[in-house]
């Protein structure tokens, strides 16, 4: 740039908000990103020229309009501000189309002038349109980028240009006193102390390691889409605009204040987080700059919010302490977001927060009045930032909520559905202000499972538990539900097939006895005074669905599909939790479809409904069917639950697993991977061991394992060793917990009763250097009969601070026939877990050939890694097969195939030598990838085409001073971007690079050179006086060159 330009009148560094801005900008170019469009309808006799002229007058009053920017052989970014430039206009004639082309021309000029991104090195980064429509009627559109001006800023623009061309019409002379230029905001930014905000941000983020991630909803899939912005609103009334300003003012709080609550309540429901991040812009005007609030320049600051919500907390006292925080935050508004980054523990390279709170209060444009002769509306605004989530909250004159959206990450549903519980949560606070957060949610219709952790504490679930007649496994689950009712994690879903004659009569007479004989088939769960209670139907007339596939031509895939639907039906635990439906596939083949609530029966049960279901069946075939037959009753198992929790054995295993759960357990990762608990959405993998690989195994469970216990037992406790050691091995916990499902059914009545019997064990297992195979097993054998004297207690698992977050399930139940028939049975996955890893074993049909069915949370498993972890179990397995001696510490979940590729394919270094120099390599790079980024370095970001000319720049003064092939130029800095630069510039200039560690004793670094005798030296301006005596030309990079 050449400083004598005539036609510069001040130069002078970025705000932090505009170093952002333009990183973001500078890296995705053609993105849009911080692109600004303002549209609104001018109706009246419009004089053009004059108002043209109005808006040339405004953009010489303000030096910020007249702003470029330069970042290009810069060690910092600089603005520009040119004396003179023309504002680009264009004006279109467009009477002669009708009203729909006019509008859709509008609609595609407004995309087409969205596509046209500013070049930042010229100025001015702003353009206007006017589009005549009728005589009297224009479109006006004005375009800028928002590196030069905020939301203020605009309306004071506005304000000013229709002053000017009101003044001017009236033939006026209008009085507007010299603006304070914005160069003073940047010189009063560089006057702040940032040790005190650094201290700040520090305290204020501590134990924030991990962004608050949105799950993708909806996710679309349109890779190749050109618009990736969507936009939806709700407009408030004006009743409930002011009811809301009349709330917020009784309890001295802002609008500002409780959109930030709501939008931070909203993050907790969708994250599954109590403690998140986002972002939120501050208008960034120092009240302590005279002058300030009519300044125009780029004002605005995003600065992240941090709440911690407990469930109790009250909603109002909760807000107020979010305003204090916020009048707190507001001394520090000149802070970096980079910066902030930087103090956080967020790790380097990942965005704190996906998504961005907007409250837009700066002055009212009044577009809506009149000026002169010309009235202004229909106002639209267009800008796009670099987050996938932004809610701006609009005052005037009724609410108005907007979310933009990235439309790759959010579908329009998923969107209109949190615009709805935006409103839910409003309309709610309006209703009961006085309710705790927990409260809230739940009144808005929103889970509250960020929350469940304060919920499930003891003294309150006993204080539920105590007005309720559930069971306490039933009373988790029934939480569990309440706070997510629309996930199927709880639905027992399998599928019969019967492959005999059935007589659909007989089945129904069969099926309505079994509801008659048992108080589980017929109960529901109602909610009394806040506490649920469970209601035994006096009778239930229970239909079975019929469905007749039989004449379909392809009764495989109809059946899947029927089952895939029929599956996902959410059930209402104040209706019946059974659903049934009997499946004609031919004459002689049906399939029996069986869905039970878990808060009504587990596992066992089903086992039970289809083995009184064939007897009954086989009795009604008969002609001799009773309307009830006596089976156990669930309610005798809840009679002895409560009378068991008034024992002296209760208090003593309760007190066993207080003990227990106080000891310190670290968090499992997969994969260094990390756990958040923001989805029960899971992949189901089935694998097949095999029958030889089954066989082997059951042998070594008799042979080695089997004294004193059974041979089923025996095999769990190896597969719990082979889980505990790949857990090990994937995660380095020594300390493990694994959930094991326990029938918890006593007595023999209970055994042959239906009902929610089975509780979740934590099992705790601990690995020795010394162990191996054998020894673990045998330990975790031990640990299991002390775990099972104890096993009679419900031990809560609370999803964000779980005990267990594996599970192993060894399924023992098998079905054999139906009515004479020999079945084959499958069960089906509802496509949920509470847990990151749930394994279930099974050979229910006795094949001799074990089934694993791995649930992986989809939070955490992509499709490659789940395909890796089953091989990786799975080779554990085989190396415990082959050698039951081997020492854990030497298992290898490497299979010969992986450890080839590892090995041997992946480094494979034989290639043929390039004949290019490592310059033209690096040329070569450069052309073709420019904007691809090059070097990081803290918080400086450069790409291959800003390298290469910084380089270039260098390399030809470097030879301007003589440097050519066999030259030696010393280079003495810190570890900088400014020593890779000096590095390559040398080479460029066919010199010969000598390195100097400032580290060095100052003898060596006079002995280097003094033998070296370079002819250049390249260093840094604070280092040169640690230089000893020498004769090298001295280049400091950072002040002379």
């Amino acid at each position: 740039m050449n400083q004598q330009n005539k036609n510069i009148e001040f130069i002078y560094p970025l705000s932090p908000m505009q170093q952002g801005m333009l990183f973001h900008s500078i890296f995705a170019p053609d993105s849009g990103v911080y692109f600004d469009q303002s549209s609104y309808k001018v109706y009246g006799k419009l004089n053009v020229s004059a108002f043209k002229q109005a808006w040339q007058t405004v953009v010489e009053r303000h030096a910020v309009l007249r702003t470029l920017f330069l970042w290009e052989d810069y060690q910092k970014p600089l603005q520009v501000v040119r004396k003179s430039v023309d504002l680009p206009w264009v004006n279109h004639d467009w009477r002669g189309f009708s009203s729909v082309e006019q509008q859709e021309r509008v609609e595609a000029f407004l995309q087409a002038d969205r596509k046209q991104n500013f070049q930042l090195h010229q100025a001015p980064l702003m353009r206007c349109a006017l589009i005549r429509l009728a005589e009297d009627i224009y479109q006006f559109v004005w375009s800028y980028h928002h590196l030069l001006i905020d939301g203020w800023s605009g309306a004071t623009i506005v304000k000013e240009v229709l002053a000017l061309y009101e003044a001017g019409e009236k033939s006026h002379n209008l009085y507007l006193p010299s603006p304070r230029p914005y160069r003073d905001y940047i010189a009063w930014l560089q006057q702040q102390d940032q040790s005190l905000a650094k201290t700040f941000w520090q305290q204020e983020l501590q134990g924030f390691t991990t962004p608050t991630r949105l799950m993708n909803r909806g996710v679309n899939t349109r890779a190749n889409s050109k618009e990736i912005d969507g936009v939806q609103k709700i407009r408030l009334s004006m009743a409930i605009t002011e009811d809301l300003q009349v709330l917020i003012r009784k309890h001295h709080l802002t609008l500002n204040t409780l959109f930030q609550g709501i939008w931070g309540l909203l993050l907790s429901h969708y994250s599954g987080q109590s403690d998140v991040v986002f972002g939120t812009t501050v208008s960034g005007r120092p009240p302590d700059l005279a002058g300030v609030e009519s300044m125009v320049g780029l004002f605005i600051n995003t600065l992240p919010v941090r709440m911690q919500m407990s469930g109790e907390t009250s909603l109002i006292p909760w807000l107020q302490h979010l305003q204090a925080q916020q009048v707190e935050r507001e001394q520090y508004v000149y802070s970096s977001l980079i910066d902030i980054q930087q103090w956080s523990e967020i790790p380097r390279g990942i965005s704190m927060f996906e998504s961005l709170l907007v409250f837009e209060n700066y002055p009212d444009i009044s577009l809506q009045q009149q000026y002169a002769s010309l009235e202004i509306s229909n106002l639209s605004l267009f800008e796009r930032n670099n987050y996938p989530l932004t809610m701006l909250a609009e005052t005037s004159p009724e609410l108005s909520l907007f979310i933009s959206y990235d439309n790759c990450r959010f579908d329009d549903a998923a969107i209109a559905q949190m615009l709805k519980h935006l409103q839910s949560l409003l309309l709610t606070i309006l209703v009961k202000p006085e309710q705790s957060l927990y409260e809230l949610l739940l009144a808005s219709g929103l889970t509250a499972t960020s929350l469940t952790t304060s919920v499930t504490k003891t003294e309150e679930f006993n204080d539920v538990g105590a007005h309720s007649n559930l069971t306490e496994h039933q009373l988790l689950i029934w939480l569990g539900h309440k706070f997510n009712p629309d996930a199927l994690i709880y639905n027992n879903a399998l599928t019969f097939t019967i492959p005999t004659e059935i007589d659909l009569i007989h089945f129904q007479a069969a099926f309505q006895v079994l509801v008659n004989s048992s108080d589980a088939l017929r109960t529901i769960f109602l909610e009394i005074d806040g506490a649920p209670q469970q209601k035994v139907l006096p009778h239930l007339s229970y239909l079975v669905d019929f469905v007749d596939l039989s004449q379909v031509a392809d009764s495989s895939v109809a059946l899947s599909d029927f089952l895939d639907k029929r599956s996902q039906i959410v059930f209402d635990l104040e209706r019946s939790l059974l659903d049934t439906v009997l499946i004609k596939l031919s004459h002689k083949k049906f399939v029996l479809y069986i869905n039970i609530h878990q808060i009504i029966g587990d596992g066992l049960s089903l086992s039970l409904i289809f083995n009184y279901l064939s007897e009954l069946y086989v009795v009604s075939a008969n002609n001799r069917l009773p309307q009830v037959v006596q089976i156990p009753q669930f309610q005798d198992y809840i009679d002895y639950e409560r009378k068991y929790r008034d024992s002296a054995r209760y208090e003593k295993v309760k007190n066993y697993w207080q003990e227990k759960l106080s000891e310190p357990i670290e968090p499992l990762s997969f994969y260094s991977k990390t756990p958040k608990h923001t989805t029960t959405l899971a992949h189901r993998v089935s694998l097949k061991l095999g029958f030889e690989r089954t066989q082997k195994l059951k042998a070594l469970a008799i042979q080695e394992y089997s004294a004193n216990i059974t041979e089923n037992t025996a095999i769990f406790n190896i597969f719990l060793a082979l889980l505990a050691i790949y857990l090990y091995h994937i995660s380095g916990n020594r300390k493990l917990v694994i959930g094991i499902p326990l029938h918890n059914r006593r007595s023999p009545a209970f055994k042959k009763s239906i009902g929610s019997f089975v509780q979740v064990l934590p099992l705790y297992i601990e690995i020795a250097d010394p162990d191996n195979f054998q020894l673990l097993v045998k330990k975790i054998a031990a640990s299991m009969l002390t775990s099972l004297r104890y096993s009679q207690h419900i031990v809560r698992n609370p999803r964000q601070h779980p005990v267990y977050d594996v599970v192993l399930n060894y399924h023992t139940t098998t079905f054999i026939d139906f009515a004479g028939a020999k079945i084959d049975f499958d069960w089906i996955h509802t496509q949920h877990t509470n847990e990151s890893l749930n394994i279930q074993i099974r050979d229910v049909s006795l094949s001799g050939n074990f089934t694993l069915d791995f649930d992986f949370n989809r939070d955490i498993f992509d499709e490659i890694l789940l395909e890796l972890a089953t091989q990786h179990f799975v080779q554990v397995l085989d190396v415990f097969l082959e050698d039951i001696t081997l020492p854990i510490l030497q298992v290898n979940l490497l299979s010969m195939p992986e450890k080839h590729r590892i090995l041997v394919e992946f480094n494979q270094t034989q290639k043929a030598i390039s004949k290019q120099t490592f310059t033209q390599i690096f040329e070569d790079q450069a052309e073709k990838t420019p904007n691809a980024v090059a070097v990081v370095f803290e918080n400086q970001c450069v790409t291959y085409a800003q390298l290469n000319a910084q380089v270039n720049q260098l390399a030809h003064y470097l030879q301007s001073l003589g440097v050519k092939p066999e030259i030696l130029v010393s280079v003495y800095t810190e570890r900088s971007l400014q020593m890779l630069i000096a590095f390559l510039a040398i080479l460029k200039a066919g010199g010969v690079y000598v390195p100097l560690d400032p580290a060095y004793p100052k003898e060596r670094l006079a002995h280097i050179l003094s033998d070296s005798q370079v002819s250049v030296l390249l260093t840094q301006n604070k280092l040169v006086n640690q230089l000893p005596e020498h004769k090298a030309d001295v280049i400091c990079l950072d002040t002379n060159w």
